[in-house]
């Protein structure tokens, strides 16, 4: 994009006030841009920090639920059941990842 010969003249003479010149003034423009780049990925990691957070809050209510209903006897836990079904996931798992892992 190319400034106009006023914009262009405005920057060159602000830049030349504080004795930025040549090279500098790249420099200064990219570190800038930098900045701002950094200032929008910030925000977005800070939008997903808060999802996160969400997710971890919503995981601990369902455990606290399944743990209450648990005690008080609305759910029953087959222990040789769920070693099975676990055994049989981390089989799966094995099984995909076998072709990028390096087992």
């Amino acid at each position: 994009m190319q400034l106009p010969d006023v914009g262009r003249d405005l920057l060159t003479w602000a830049f030349q006030q504080f004795g930025i010149t040549g090279v500098s003034v790249t420099v200064v423009l990219v570190l800038l841009l930098g900045v701002a780049y950094v200032h929008k990925a910030a925000k977005a990691g800070s939008i997903v920090a808060g999802v996160a957070s969400t997710a971890a809050h919503d995981a601990k209510v369902v455990a606290v639920v399944l743990l209450a209903l648990l005690v008080v006897g609305v759910l029953a836990v087959d222990v040789q059941r769920t070693a099975t079904l676990v055994d049989a996931g981390i089989r799966h798992a094995f099984t995909v990842a076998e072709g990028w892992l390096p087992i």
